[in-house]
Protein backbone atom coordinates (compact mmCIF):
# COMPACT_ATOMS: atom_id res chain seq x y z
CA UNK A 1 0.00 0.00 0.00
CA UNK A 2 2.87 2.33 0.84
CA UNK A 3 4.62 1.54 -2.45
CA UNK A 4 1.42 2.26 -4.37
CA UNK A 5 0.98 5.55 -2.58
CA UNK A 6 4.59 6.52 -3.29
CA UNK A 7 4.12 5.66 -6.97
CA UNK A 8 1.02 7.84 -7.12
CA UNK A 9 2.94 10.68 -5.51
CA UNK A 10 5.73 10.33 -8.07
CA UNK A 11 3.24 10.31 -10.92
CA UNK A 12 1.52 13.42 -9.54
CA UNK A 13 4.87 15.20 -9.30
CA UNK A 14 5.76 14.09 -12.82
CA UNK A 15 2.52 15.52 -14.16
CA UNK A 16 3.13 18.76 -12.25
CA UNK A 17 6.65 19.08 -13.65
CA UNK A 18 5.37 18.35 -17.14
CA UNK A 19 2.82 21.09 -16.86
CA UNK A 20 5.30 23.59 -15.46
CA UNK A 21 7.76 22.78 -18.25
CA UNK A 22 5.20 22.96 -21.05
CA UNK A 23 5.58 25.98 -23.37
CA UNK A 24 3.20 28.94 -23.23
CA UNK A 25 3.05 32.14 -25.24
CA UNK A 26 5.72 34.56 -24.03
CA UNK A 27 3.60 37.63 -24.77
CA UNK A 28 2.22 37.96 -21.23
CA UNK A 29 5.70 37.80 -19.70
CA UNK A 30 7.01 40.41 -22.12
CA UNK A 31 4.15 42.73 -21.24
CA UNK A 32 4.82 42.32 -17.53
CA UNK A 33 8.55 42.88 -18.01
CA UNK A 34 7.92 46.23 -19.69
CA UNK A 35 5.20 47.28 -17.25
CA UNK A 36 7.22 46.25 -14.21
CA UNK A 37 10.30 48.10 -15.44
CA UNK A 38 8.34 51.30 -16.05
CA UNK A 39 6.59 51.13 -12.67
CA UNK A 40 9.86 50.33 -10.90
CA UNK A 41 11.47 53.39 -12.49
CA UNK A 42 8.53 55.57 -11.45
CA UNK A 43 8.76 54.17 -7.92
CA UNK A 44 12.51 54.85 -7.66
CA UNK A 45 12.13 58.32 -9.19
CA UNK A 46 9.69 59.23 -6.42
CA UNK A 47 12.07 57.92 -3.75
CA UNK A 48 15.04 59.88 -5.08
CA UNK A 49 13.54 63.12 -3.79
CA UNK A 50 13.91 61.96 -0.18
CA UNK A 51 17.24 60.10 -0.30
CA UNK A 52 19.07 62.83 1.62
CA UNK A 53 16.47 63.07 4.41
CA UNK A 54 15.84 59.34 4.82
CA UNK A 55 19.26 57.82 4.19
CA UNK A 56 22.08 60.38 4.28
CA UNK A 57 21.29 62.82 7.10
CA UNK A 58 19.87 60.62 9.91
CA UNK A 59 22.41 59.24 12.38
CA UNK A 60 19.91 56.73 13.79
CA UNK A 61 17.90 54.10 11.91
CA UNK A 62 15.30 51.58 13.03
CA UNK A 63 16.87 48.35 11.82
CA UNK A 64 15.29 44.95 11.25
CA UNK A 65 16.00 42.30 13.87
CA UNK A 66 19.33 40.65 13.06
CA UNK A 67 20.03 43.06 10.19
CA UNK A 68 21.57 45.97 12.08
CA UNK A 69 24.71 45.54 9.99
CA UNK A 70 22.84 46.88 6.95
CA UNK A 71 23.67 50.59 7.02
CA UNK A 72 23.60 53.43 4.45
CA UNK A 73 26.70 54.01 2.38
CA UNK A 74 28.73 57.04 3.50
CA UNK A 75 28.48 60.52 2.02
CA UNK A 76 26.49 60.93 -1.16
CA UNK A 77 26.90 57.31 -2.27
CA UNK A 78 23.24 56.54 -1.50
CA UNK A 79 22.34 58.85 -4.39
CA UNK A 80 24.49 56.66 -6.63
CA UNK A 81 22.61 53.60 -5.35
CA UNK A 82 19.28 55.08 -6.41
CA UNK A 83 20.62 56.26 -9.78
CA UNK A 84 21.83 52.73 -10.51
CA UNK A 85 18.49 51.39 -9.33
CA UNK A 86 16.62 53.68 -11.72
CA UNK A 87 18.93 52.74 -14.61
CA UNK A 88 18.47 49.02 -13.97
CA UNK A 89 14.67 49.46 -13.98
CA UNK A 90 14.91 51.05 -17.46
CA UNK A 91 17.14 48.20 -18.63
CA UNK A 92 14.56 45.68 -17.40
CA UNK A 93 11.81 47.40 -19.37
CA UNK A 94 13.96 47.50 -22.51
CA UNK A 95 15.23 43.96 -22.05
CA UNK A 96 18.81 45.18 -22.23
CA UNK A 97 21.35 43.16 -20.22
CA UNK A 98 18.16 41.84 -18.66
CA UNK A 99 19.53 39.27 -16.22
CA UNK A 100 22.19 41.61 -14.86
CA UNK A 101 19.65 44.44 -14.65
CA UNK A 102 17.17 42.27 -12.72
CA UNK A 103 19.87 41.16 -10.26
CA UNK A 104 21.12 44.73 -9.84
CA UNK A 105 17.65 46.15 -9.23
CA UNK A 106 16.73 43.40 -6.76
CA UNK A 107 19.95 43.74 -4.74
CA UNK A 108 19.94 47.56 -4.61
CA UNK A 109 16.21 47.92 -3.95
CA UNK A 110 16.24 45.30 -1.23
CA UNK A 111 19.35 46.88 0.32
CA UNK A 112 17.68 50.31 0.50
CA UNK A 113 14.45 48.73 1.75
CA UNK A 114 16.21 46.98 4.66
CA UNK A 115 18.20 49.98 5.92
CA UNK A 116 15.35 51.43 7.99
CA UNK A 117 12.07 49.78 8.93
CA UNK A 118 10.51 53.25 8.78
CA UNK A 119 10.58 52.83 5.00
CA UNK A 120 8.41 49.72 5.12
CA UNK A 121 5.49 49.81 2.74
CA UNK A 122 3.80 46.68 1.44
CA UNK A 123 4.42 47.66 -2.16
CA UNK A 124 8.14 48.28 -1.48
CA UNK A 125 8.28 44.70 -0.25
CA UNK A 126 6.27 43.43 -3.22
CA UNK A 127 8.55 45.19 -5.71
CA UNK A 128 11.60 43.45 -4.21
CA UNK A 129 9.86 40.07 -4.33
CA UNK A 130 8.80 40.48 -7.96
CA UNK A 131 12.27 41.73 -8.90
CA UNK A 132 13.73 38.55 -7.40
CA UNK A 133 11.38 36.37 -9.45
CA UNK A 134 12.14 38.35 -12.61
CA UNK A 135 15.76 37.21 -12.34
CA UNK A 136 14.62 33.69 -13.27
CA UNK A 137 11.79 34.50 -15.71
CA UNK A 138 13.03 34.52 -19.35
CA UNK A 139 10.97 37.59 -20.22
CA UNK A 140 13.71 39.06 -22.42
CA UNK A 141 13.50 36.45 -25.18
CA UNK A 142 11.10 38.52 -27.30
CA UNK A 143 10.71 42.22 -27.99
CA UNK A 144 13.93 43.07 -26.19
CA UNK A 145 17.20 44.76 -27.01
CA UNK A 146 18.97 41.59 -25.90
CA UNK A 147 17.36 39.80 -28.86
CA UNK A 148 18.08 42.73 -31.18
CA UNK A 149 21.78 42.72 -30.30
CA UNK A 150 22.00 38.93 -30.59
CA UNK A 151 22.74 38.24 -26.94
CA UNK A 152 19.87 35.72 -26.70
CA UNK A 153 17.89 33.78 -29.24
CA UNK A 154 14.36 34.87 -29.89
CA UNK A 155 11.54 32.68 -28.61
CA UNK A 156 7.79 33.02 -28.98
CA UNK A 157 7.24 30.66 -26.07
CA UNK A 158 8.53 30.27 -22.51
CA UNK A 159 8.16 27.56 -19.85
CA UNK A 160 4.86 27.80 -18.01
CA UNK A 161 6.61 27.95 -14.63
CA UNK A 162 7.83 31.49 -15.43
CA UNK A 163 4.23 32.63 -15.61
CA UNK A 164 3.06 30.63 -12.61
CA UNK A 165 5.66 31.91 -10.16
CA UNK A 166 4.54 35.49 -10.84
CA UNK A 167 0.91 34.45 -10.52
CA UNK A 168 1.78 32.64 -7.30
CA UNK A 169 3.32 35.74 -5.76
CA UNK A 170 0.23 37.81 -6.48
CA UNK A 171 -1.96 34.98 -5.21
CA UNK A 172 -0.15 35.11 -1.85
CA UNK A 173 -0.71 38.87 -1.60
CA UNK A 174 -4.44 38.57 -2.29
CA UNK A 175 -4.97 35.53 -0.06
CA UNK A 176 -3.25 36.84 3.06
CA UNK A 177 -4.80 40.29 2.63
CA UNK A 178 -8.17 38.53 2.69
CA UNK A 179 -7.19 36.40 5.70
CA UNK A 180 -6.14 39.52 7.62
CA UNK A 181 -9.55 41.09 7.02
CA UNK A 182 -11.52 37.92 7.72
CA UNK A 183 -9.75 37.37 11.06
CA UNK A 184 -10.26 40.97 12.22
CA UNK A 185 -13.37 41.46 14.35
CA UNK A 186 -13.15 45.19 13.69
CA UNK A 187 -13.35 44.63 9.95
CA UNK A 188 -16.60 42.70 10.36
CA UNK A 189 -18.03 45.77 12.13
CA UNK A 190 -17.02 48.21 9.41
CA UNK A 191 -13.86 49.47 11.09
CA UNK A 192 -11.54 51.11 10.15
CA UNK A 193 -13.25 51.56 6.78
CA UNK A 194 -15.67 54.06 8.36
CA UNK A 195 -12.74 56.33 9.31
CA UNK A 196 -11.05 55.96 5.93
CA UNK A 197 -14.18 56.81 3.95
CA UNK A 198 -15.10 59.73 6.22
CA UNK A 199 -11.91 61.45 5.09
CA UNK A 200 -13.07 61.60 1.47
CA UNK A 201 -16.58 63.14 1.36
CA UNK A 202 -15.81 64.76 -2.01
CA UNK A 203 -15.00 61.46 -3.75
CA UNK A 204 -16.59 61.47 -7.24
CA UNK A 205 -20.19 60.24 -7.54
CA UNK A 206 -20.47 58.24 -4.28
CA UNK A 207 -18.58 60.44 -1.78
CA UNK A 208 -21.83 61.87 -0.37
CA UNK A 209 -22.73 58.39 0.94
CA UNK A 210 -19.36 57.65 2.54
CA UNK A 211 -20.80 58.22 6.02
CA UNK A 212 -23.74 55.86 5.40
CA UNK A 213 -23.58 52.56 7.25
CA UNK A 214 -24.72 50.53 4.24
CA UNK A 215 -21.83 51.82 2.13
CA UNK A 216 -19.30 51.35 4.93
CA UNK A 217 -20.33 47.70 5.31
CA UNK A 218 -20.46 47.26 1.53
CA UNK A 219 -16.88 48.53 1.23
CA UNK A 220 -15.66 46.41 4.17
CA UNK A 221 -17.29 43.15 3.15
CA UNK A 222 -16.67 43.80 -0.53
CA UNK A 223 -12.95 44.32 0.06
CA UNK A 224 -12.69 41.16 2.15
CA UNK A 225 -14.61 39.01 -0.36
CA UNK A 226 -12.58 40.46 -3.22
CA UNK A 227 -9.27 39.44 -1.65
CA UNK A 228 -10.52 35.97 -0.72
CA UNK A 229 -12.24 35.03 -3.97
CA UNK A 230 -10.58 37.00 -6.77
CA UNK A 231 -8.08 34.19 -7.44
CA UNK A 232 -10.56 31.35 -8.16
CA UNK A 233 -12.68 33.78 -10.17
CA UNK A 234 -9.66 34.73 -12.29
CA UNK A 235 -8.64 31.11 -12.80
CA UNK A 236 -12.12 29.97 -13.92
CA UNK A 237 -12.55 30.94 -17.60
CA UNK A 238 -16.28 31.68 -17.25
CA UNK A 239 -15.74 34.35 -14.58
CA UNK A 240 -12.29 35.59 -15.64
CA UNK A 241 -13.33 38.67 -17.62
CA UNK A 242 -15.84 40.09 -15.10
CA UNK A 243 -13.40 39.30 -12.27
CA UNK A 244 -10.67 41.20 -14.09
CA UNK A 245 -13.00 44.19 -14.56
CA UNK A 246 -13.80 44.15 -10.83
CA UNK A 247 -10.09 43.90 -9.97
CA UNK A 248 -9.19 46.88 -12.13
CA UNK A 249 -12.04 48.93 -10.64
CA UNK A 250 -11.00 47.89 -7.14
CA UNK A 251 -7.38 48.96 -7.57
CA UNK A 252 -8.21 52.20 -9.38
CA UNK A 253 -10.61 53.14 -6.56
CA UNK A 254 -7.91 52.38 -3.99
CA UNK A 255 -5.49 54.63 -5.86
CA UNK A 256 -7.98 57.49 -5.58
CA UNK A 257 -8.75 57.01 -1.87
CA UNK A 258 -5.48 55.82 -0.33
CA UNK A 259 -1.94 57.12 -0.61
CA UNK A 260 -0.35 53.85 -1.76
CA UNK A 261 1.73 55.16 -4.66
CA UNK A 262 2.40 52.56 -7.40
CA UNK A 263 0.79 49.59 -5.63
CA UNK A 264 -2.59 49.68 -7.46
CA UNK A 265 -0.96 49.81 -10.88
CA UNK A 266 1.54 47.10 -10.00
CA UNK A 267 -1.32 44.94 -8.74
CA UNK A 268 -3.26 45.48 -11.98
CA UNK A 269 -0.24 44.48 -14.06
CA UNK A 270 0.28 41.33 -11.98
CA UNK A 271 -3.44 40.48 -12.08
CA UNK A 272 -3.40 40.62 -15.89
CA UNK A 273 -1.04 37.64 -15.76
CA UNK A 274 -4.05 35.46 -14.91
CA UNK A 275 -5.42 36.00 -18.43
CA UNK A 276 -4.43 33.54 -21.18
CA UNK A 277 -0.70 34.06 -21.88
CA UNK A 278 -1.33 35.29 -25.43
CA UNK A 279 -3.70 38.12 -24.42
CA UNK A 280 -1.25 40.98 -25.26
CA UNK A 281 -1.30 39.91 -28.91
CA UNK A 282 -4.95 41.08 -29.06
CA UNK A 283 -6.16 38.31 -31.28
CA UNK A 284 -3.00 38.13 -33.37
CA UNK A 285 -2.68 41.83 -34.16
CA UNK A 286 0.66 41.83 -32.35
CA UNK A 287 2.60 39.56 -34.68
CA UNK A 288 5.61 37.54 -33.67
CA UNK A 289 8.88 39.42 -33.89
CA UNK A 290 10.86 36.80 -35.78
CA UNK A 291 9.42 35.62 -39.12
CA UNK A 292 8.73 31.92 -39.47
CA UNK A 293 11.08 31.86 -42.47
CA UNK A 294 14.11 32.37 -40.22
CA UNK A 295 14.14 29.30 -37.98
CA UNK A 296 17.91 29.45 -37.50
CA UNK A 297 17.56 32.57 -35.38
CA UNK A 298 14.94 31.06 -33.13
CA UNK A 299 15.51 29.04 -30.00
CA UNK A 300 13.61 25.77 -29.64
CA UNK A 301 10.68 25.88 -27.25
CA UNK A 302 11.09 23.96 -23.98
CA UNK A 303 10.19 20.30 -24.22
CA UNK A 304 6.58 19.54 -23.49
CA UNK A 305 7.46 16.10 -22.18
CA UNK A 306 10.58 15.04 -20.37
CA UNK A 307 12.37 11.79 -21.29
CA UNK A 308 11.74 8.98 -18.84
CA UNK A 309 13.94 6.11 -17.76
CA UNK A 310 12.90 2.49 -17.54
CA UNK A 311 11.14 3.03 -14.21
CA UNK A 312 9.01 5.83 -15.56
CA UNK A 313 10.83 8.51 -13.55
CA UNK A 314 12.08 11.69 -15.21
CA UNK A 315 15.60 11.23 -16.54
CA UNK A 316 18.37 13.70 -15.74
CA UNK A 317 18.87 16.23 -18.48
CA UNK A 318 15.33 16.06 -19.83
CA UNK A 319 13.21 19.22 -20.07
CA UNK A 320 15.44 21.99 -18.84
CA UNK A 321 14.77 25.01 -16.65
CA UNK A 322 16.91 28.09 -17.02
CA UNK A 323 19.93 28.30 -14.66
CA UNK A 324 19.79 24.61 -13.84
CA UNK A 325 16.66 22.67 -13.08
CA UNK A 326 17.34 21.55 -9.55
CA UNK A 327 18.93 24.82 -8.44
CA UNK A 328 16.07 26.97 -9.68
CA UNK A 329 13.41 24.60 -8.34
CA UNK A 330 15.11 24.54 -4.94
CA UNK A 331 15.52 28.31 -4.71
CA UNK A 332 11.93 28.99 -5.75
CA UNK A 333 10.61 26.25 -3.47
CA UNK A 334 12.30 27.80 -0.43
CA UNK A 335 11.19 31.26 -1.55
CA UNK A 336 7.51 30.32 -1.67
CA UNK A 337 7.72 28.30 1.54
CA UNK A 338 8.87 31.43 3.37
CA UNK A 339 6.22 33.50 1.60
CA UNK A 340 3.56 31.26 3.13
CA UNK A 341 5.11 30.81 6.58
CA UNK A 342 6.06 34.44 7.31
CA UNK A 343 2.48 35.82 7.13
CA UNK A 344 1.25 32.96 9.33
CA UNK A 345 3.48 34.05 12.21
CA UNK A 346 0.92 36.72 13.15
CA UNK A 347 -1.28 33.94 14.57
CA UNK A 348 1.52 32.77 16.88
CA UNK A 349 1.40 35.99 18.91
CA UNK A 350 -1.15 36.43 21.72
CA UNK A 351 -3.58 39.32 21.70
CA UNK A 352 -5.02 41.45 18.93
CA UNK A 353 -2.33 41.84 16.22
CA UNK A 354 -3.87 45.12 15.07
CA UNK A 355 -3.27 46.44 18.60
CA UNK A 356 0.15 44.95 19.33
CA UNK A 357 1.36 45.29 15.68
CA UNK A 358 3.35 42.08 16.21
CA UNK A 359 3.65 40.12 12.98
CA UNK A 360 2.57 43.11 10.89
CA UNK A 361 5.53 43.45 8.52
CA UNK A 362 5.70 41.05 5.53
CA UNK A 363 2.19 39.72 6.28
CA UNK A 364 0.05 41.77 3.85
CA UNK A 365 -2.04 43.22 6.69
CA UNK A 366 -3.15 46.20 4.63
CA UNK A 367 -5.50 48.92 5.95
CA UNK A 368 -6.47 46.88 9.01
CA UNK A 369 -5.74 49.51 11.67
CA UNK A 370 -6.44 53.22 12.07
CA UNK A 371 -4.50 54.88 14.91
CA UNK A 372 -5.29 58.53 14.37
CA UNK A 373 -4.52 60.76 17.34
CA UNK A 374 -2.19 58.25 18.99
CA UNK A 375 0.63 59.64 21.12
CA UNK A 376 3.80 58.42 22.79
CA UNK A 377 6.28 60.08 25.13
CA UNK A 378 9.53 58.75 26.61
CA UNK A 379 10.60 59.52 30.17
CA UNK A 380 14.02 59.18 31.70
CA UNK A 381 14.33 58.33 35.39
CA UNK A 382 17.72 58.65 37.04
CA UNK A 383 18.88 55.57 38.94
CA UNK A 384 20.98 57.70 41.28
CA UNK A 385 18.71 60.69 41.91
CA UNK A 386 15.01 61.38 42.32
CA UNK A 387 14.74 63.01 38.93
CA UNK A 388 12.48 62.49 35.92
CA UNK A 389 12.43 64.29 32.58
CA UNK A 390 10.49 63.98 29.31
CA UNK A 391 12.33 63.40 26.03
CA UNK A 392 11.70 65.47 22.94
CA UNK A 393 11.65 62.69 20.33
CA UNK A 394 12.02 65.26 17.57
CA UNK A 395 15.54 65.87 18.80
CA UNK A 396 16.44 62.36 17.67
CA UNK A 397 14.02 61.26 14.96
CA UNK A 398 12.71 62.54 11.65
CA UNK A 399 9.01 62.80 10.98
CA UNK A 400 9.08 59.75 8.68
CA UNK A 401 10.46 57.66 11.57
CA UNK A 402 8.17 58.65 14.44
CA UNK A 403 5.08 56.67 13.27
CA UNK A 404 7.10 53.49 13.74
CA UNK A 405 7.23 54.15 17.48
CA UNK A 406 4.00 52.14 17.49
CA UNK A 407 6.10 49.08 16.65
CA UNK A 408 7.36 47.23 19.76
CA UNK A 409 10.78 46.53 18.27
CA UNK A 410 11.21 50.19 17.30
CA UNK A 411 10.27 51.23 20.84
CA UNK A 412 12.98 48.98 22.29
CA UNK A 413 15.56 50.23 19.78
CA UNK A 414 14.81 53.85 20.58
CA UNK A 415 14.88 53.20 24.33
CA UNK A 416 18.30 51.57 23.98
CA UNK A 417 19.48 54.51 21.89
CA UNK A 418 18.33 57.02 24.52
CA UNK A 419 19.99 55.07 27.34
CA UNK A 420 23.23 54.87 25.35
CA UNK A 421 23.19 58.61 24.62
CA UNK A 422 22.80 59.50 28.30
CA UNK A 423 25.36 56.91 29.37
CA UNK A 424 27.86 58.82 27.23
CA UNK A 425 27.04 61.90 29.31
CA UNK A 426 27.67 60.02 32.55
CA UNK A 427 24.00 59.50 33.46
CA UNK A 428 22.56 56.11 34.45
CA UNK A 429 18.88 56.18 33.49
CA UNK A 430 15.79 54.06 33.06
CA UNK A 431 13.59 54.64 30.00
CA UNK A 432 9.81 54.51 30.39
CA UNK A 433 7.05 55.27 27.90
CA UNK A 434 3.68 56.94 28.26
CA UNK A 435 1.31 55.99 25.46
CA UNK A 436 -2.19 56.99 24.48
CA UNK A 437 -3.29 54.85 21.54
CA UNK A 438 -6.68 54.70 19.90
CA UNK A 439 -7.44 51.80 17.56
CA UNK A 440 -10.23 51.86 14.99
CA UNK A 441 -12.41 54.40 16.78
CA UNK A 442 -11.84 53.14 20.34
CA UNK A 443 -11.03 55.58 23.11
CA UNK A 444 -7.30 56.13 23.55
CA UNK A 445 -5.61 53.98 26.16
CA UNK A 446 -2.18 52.92 27.37
CA UNK A 447 -0.39 50.64 24.91
CA UNK A 448 2.80 50.04 26.94
CA UNK A 449 3.10 49.22 30.64
CA UNK A 450 4.57 52.52 31.94
CA UNK A 451 6.36 50.75 34.82
CA UNK A 452 8.66 48.78 32.52
CA UNK A 453 12.22 50.00 32.01
CA UNK A 454 12.44 49.65 28.24
CA UNK A 455 16.21 50.13 28.27
CA UNK A 456 16.56 46.86 30.19
CA UNK A 457 14.49 44.67 27.84
CA UNK A 458 16.03 42.86 24.89
CA UNK A 459 14.98 42.85 21.27
CA UNK A 460 13.12 39.69 20.37
CA UNK A 461 11.13 38.06 17.59
CA UNK A 462 8.77 36.73 20.25
CA UNK A 463 5.93 38.38 22.11
CA UNK A 464 6.66 41.60 24.00
CA UNK A 465 5.18 40.98 27.43
CA UNK A 466 5.18 44.67 28.38
CA UNK A 467 2.44 45.46 25.85
CA UNK A 468 -0.99 45.85 27.40
CA UNK A 469 -4.06 43.87 26.46
CA UNK A 470 -6.47 46.00 24.45
CA UNK A 471 -9.46 45.01 26.60
CA UNK A 472 -7.68 45.65 29.93
CA UNK A 473 -5.80 48.81 28.98
CA UNK A 474 -6.95 52.14 30.40
CA UNK A 475 -6.23 55.78 29.75
CA UNK A 476 -3.39 57.25 31.82
CA UNK A 477 -2.87 60.99 32.15
CA UNK A 478 0.32 62.45 30.74
CA UNK A 479 2.76 62.82 33.66
CA UNK A 480 4.18 66.25 34.37
CA UNK A 481 7.95 66.51 34.00
CA UNK A 482 10.63 68.93 32.93
CA UNK A 483 12.13 68.56 29.44
CA UNK A 484 15.29 66.47 29.31
CA UNK A 485 18.53 68.26 28.46
CA UNK A 486 18.37 66.98 24.92
CA UNK A 487 20.56 68.27 22.09
CA UNK A 488 19.03 71.15 20.10
CA UNK A 489 16.01 70.02 18.03
CA UNK A 490 16.81 69.01 14.48
CA UNK A 491 16.45 71.99 12.18
CA UNK A 492 14.42 70.12 9.58
CA UNK A 493 11.67 69.18 12.05
CA UNK A 494 8.96 71.33 13.58
CA UNK A 495 9.39 72.12 17.30
CA UNK A 496 7.78 69.83 19.81
CA UNK A 497 4.12 70.38 20.61
CA UNK A 498 2.75 70.59 24.12
CA UNK A 499 1.26 67.10 23.85
CA UNK A 500 3.59 64.57 22.20
CA UNK A 501 2.01 63.05 19.11
CA UNK A 502 3.01 60.72 16.34
CA UNK A 503 3.47 62.34 12.93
Amino acid sequence: MTATRAARTRDALDRLFERLLSPVDIASLVFFRVFFGVLAFWHVWQLMRSVKMEYITPDFHFTYYGLGWIQPLPGELMNVVFLLMAASAIFIALGLFYRAAAVTFFVLHTYAFLIDISNYWNHYYLISLLAFLMIFVPAHRAYSLDVARGAVLHADEAPAWGLWILRGQMAIVYFFAGVAKATSSDWWHGRPMDAFLASYPEFPLVGRWFDEQWLIYLASYGGMLFDLFILPLLLWPKTRVPALAVAIGFHVTNSLIFDIEVFPWLAIAATLLFLPPSWPRFGGQWSRLTPESAPAKRSPPPATRRPRNARGRFREGGGRLYFGQRTVAGILGVFFLFQVLIPLRQFAYPGNPAWTTEGYAFSWRMLIADRKGSAIAFYLESKTEQATCIVNTRSYLYSFQTPWLLSPDAVVQFAHHLAAEYTKRGADVEVHAWTDVGLNGRSARSWIDPEVDLASVSRTLGHHGWLTDIDDATHIELPVAQPCPDPPPLERVAPAQQRPTLD
